[in-house]
């Protein structure tokens, strides 16, 4: 199996957001992918963003995931 970039595509697909994070201060945010177009690599995006907190250029852009990962079951409301 060829592995290859998560593009925003395969993001859509999965109804998963993106997600920032600054290596400097530690915030985290999600990214508004609006107006992207579709073949555009997840990680790339991090070269266009500046931390709104600190102003570093040394942020990372990844998938988020996290909302398909079950819940346990004490957590799940009834």
């Amino acid at each position: 199996m060829e592995e290859r970039p998560v593009t925003l595509a395969d993001l859509k697909k999965l109804n998963a957001p993106v997600r920032a994070h600054c290596n400097i201060c530690q915030k985290a945010a999600y990214i508004s992918t609006e107006g992207m177009p579709e073949d555009t690599v997840v990680i790339y995006i991090a070269r266009r963003l500046r931390c709104s907190r600190c102003g570093s250029t040394n942020v990372v852009s990844r998938p988020c995931y996290q909302h398909m990962v079950p819940k346990h079951p004490r957590e799940q409301q009834s």
